[in-house]
């Protein structure tokens, strides 16, 4: 690809609503409202899980114009102003869970960028997969060139109802490996019960050499959770 593609996903595990605030949905649109300001902010999906269960019941997908060294910043340097609308977002340290990161789109389904992705229809489902990574660069070579067969990308694109698909590696630092690479699809045109039966197909496990899926959900966007600028 041409141009660097830069996104945050946000994993959100555990979701205590912030003090002052009446939900984590409160919350999280608070913080929005600050990060919308941000000169290289172009939008954000909050995404829902559709199993109640599910792991991780919200991720984030933002999308941020600039470079990796823009977004690492932000993480690694937050200025005082983004502290305090995480503090009042999220609430203190340790009252939520959340697993966040920068990533870069490295490879789509047709070969063309498609960050931000909003969703085509208004009940488009969408699939996000974790992996963690491989231990060698010879791994993450193989893996990154043959993601769409090891991952099920192209056994889902022959059902025609894959709108996109794309996939993320991880660039910030971080002391977990779980979600060093995140699968992104969109399907229109079927059901949750047929959304839920596609997840239930993609085991978690070791999927290649030295690569684990370590979660896959399906989830919907609500609009009224979705923030641009």
């Amino acid at each position: 690809m041409a141009k660097e593609v830069n996104v945050v996903f946000n994993f959100y595990e555990k979701i205590t609503p912030p003090p002052n605030m009446e939900s984590f949905l409160k919350g999280w649109s608070h913080l929005g409202g600050f990060v919308k300001t941000l000169d290289h902010f172009v939008s954000a999906q909050l995404h829902t899980n559709v199993d109640p269960q599910g792991r991780f019941p919200y991720v984030n997908y933002s999308f941020f114009e600039g470079t990796q060294e823009r977004i690492t910043k932000d993480f690694g340097e937050p200025s005082p102003e983004l502290i305090k609308a995480l503090v009042e977002g999220h609430g203190p340290p340790g009252l939520q869970v959340n697993y966040p990161g920068g990533y870069t789109e490295i490879a789509t389904m047709d070969g063309s960028p498609i960050a931000p992705a909003f969703a085509k229809q208004p009940d488009s489902l969408f699939l996000l997969s974790s992996f963690k990574g491989p231990k060698t660069d010879e791994e993450s070579a193989k893996f990154e060139s043959e993601w769409m067969d090891v991952t099920g990308v192209t056994k889902l694109k022959a059902t025609g109802n894959l709108q996109n698909a794309a996939l993320y590696k991880r660039f910030t630092h971080a002391p977990y490996d779980v979600l060093m690479y995140v699968v992104r699809c969109e399907f229109t045109g079927i059901d949750t019960d047929e959304g839920l039966k596609i997840t239930s197909d993609l085991k978690e496990g070791i999927i290649g050499d030295g690569v684990e899926r370590t979660n896959t959900s399906l989830y919907k966007i609500e609009p009224s959770n979705v923030v641009c600028k």
